[in-house]
């Protein structure tokens, strides 16, 4: 064999095909709470910040929710929420008794002493935070927005794919969610309202809510009319919401749910008319 044909033999004859990359699935955005971002987020380990200082004070994060546990269960240790140990390390409620005796904030007998109060109170914005899981409101909107961007980013990912009824299903999906997520702004602020006793101003915006079925709460926003309503003094309008939703509503929950507490509006309701 000659050196032209041994070259013509290893030569490539055609160009071998380019292979296409294979769309890849967006990754998920990582969670926002107290403030920092994490890829997995587990509420079942310590908090980084369970020993971080209070402010002003001589005690820790976790200490001050023991406080917290301390003034509404007393020496109850039995009764002592799962989280205290799970989520501040506190497994020796005798230890941190003794830590917060040393600094006046409560006494051997699991009371909670005036100091210890005001210490609560100043630090209420703790409380609230562990209360809503560490996810203050700016924490909620930013994982809301990473998430919605998640979403689109998926769509895409199932379009490129070939999956375009998935794609379909999951911007539907979508749309229904942002449905929801205006109602129950209208709610939340019609709510608001009625906390600050503005309650002809809270029904202009609950009372046309009640109407529109795709609203799912109608429990909590049907039974805030009837608050409003007996806060003006209107005991036959709180009646007839009550009603509405015992009739309209309340089967769609299923059992007897929600029923006593429409029931027992609606007899103190009538007591006040007679």
């Amino acid at each position: 064999m000659g050196i032209f044909s041994l070259f013509k033999k290893l030569t490539p004859t055609s160009k071998p095909s380019i292979q296409k990359a294979v769309p890849q699935p967006p990754m998920k955005k990582p969670y926002r709470v107290n403030g920092r971002y994490y890829p997995n987020f587990s509420y079942d380990d310590v908090y980084e910040w369970a020993n971080d200082p209070v402010p002003g004070t001589e005690i820790l994060i976790s200490d001050l929710i023991f406080l917290w546990v301390v003034d509404r269960l007393g020496g109850d240790v039995k009764k002592y929420p799962i989280h205290l140990s799970r989520n501040y390390g506190v497994d020796r409620p005798d230890l941190r008794i003794t830590k917060l005796i040393k600094v006046s904030l409560a006494t051997a007998n699991y009371t909670v002493t005036e100091l210890g109060k005001d210490t609560i109170s100043q630090n209420r914005h703790i409380i609230e935070l562990h209360k809503k899981g560490w996810v203050s409101d700016e924490d909620s909107k930013q994982n809301l927005e990473n998430h919605r961007l998640w979403q689109n980013e998926y769509a895409e990912y199932l379009k490129k794919i070939g999956d375009t009824e998935g794609a379909k299903e999951l911007r539907q999906r979508m749309s229904v969610d942002d449905k929801a997520k205006k109602l129950n702004t209208i709610f939340n602020a019609g709510e608001k309202l009625s906390k600050e006793k503005k309650y002809l101003d809270s029904n202009s915006l609950l009372l046309p809510l009640s109407e529109n079925d795709e609203f799912m709460g109608s429990a909590p926003l049907f039974e805030r009319i009837a608050i409003n309503y007996r806060g003006l003094k209107e005991y036959e309008k709180e009646i007839e919401i009550c009603e509405r939703f015992l009739k309209d509503k309340q089967p769609l929950y299923g059992g007897d749910m929600w029923k006593d507490v429409f029931y027992k509006r609606i007899e103190y309701a009538r007591k006040k008319l007679k």
